[in-house]
């Protein structure tokens, strides 16, 4: 097996952080029998990531903010927003991951609710829909 170092793991992780030839989606932090979130929450910060509540995000509702949960030894990648449905009032705020299941639909959702912090780059509000 090749031996990475902890540098070359942390261009890794930026590049799954920015997308950078890598699909945004779910991604083992763990190498060589050894879990790097820790590694990992320095590349987020460094990229303007930083922990927050998902109730605690200020956001309007037609936008979304890319966030990433991290899970135990997974970074999951997905975004905060107001989930609504046409013709019903009421909304809540989710942070909604971009990985899905079988049927297509989303496989993991955190309400605003449930108190969970993920790492949150509020500088990059951005359209919901931006087809």
């Amino acid at each position: 097996m090749i031996k990475i170092r902890q540098e070359e793991l942390a261009e890794v992780f930026d590049d799954i952080i920015l997308g950078r030839g890598v699909k945004q989606v779910m991604h083992d932090l763990e190498y060589d029998h050894k879990v790097y979130a820790s590694l990992f929450v320095q590349r987020l910060r460094i990229y303007k990531y930083h922990p927050v509540s998902i109730k605690n995000v200020s956001l309007r509702t037609g936008y979304r903010i890319p966030a990433f949960y991290l899970n135990g030894k997974f970074a999951v990648f997905g975004y905060i927003f107001w989930e609504s449905f046409p013709g019903v009032e009421n909304k809540q705020k989710i942070w909604e991951s971009v990985v899905r299941n079988s049927n297509g639909d989303c496989r993991y959702i955190l309400p605003d609710s449930n108190n969970q912090v993920v790492f949150a780059n509020l500088s990059r509000i951005e359209p919901e829909n931006p087809y």
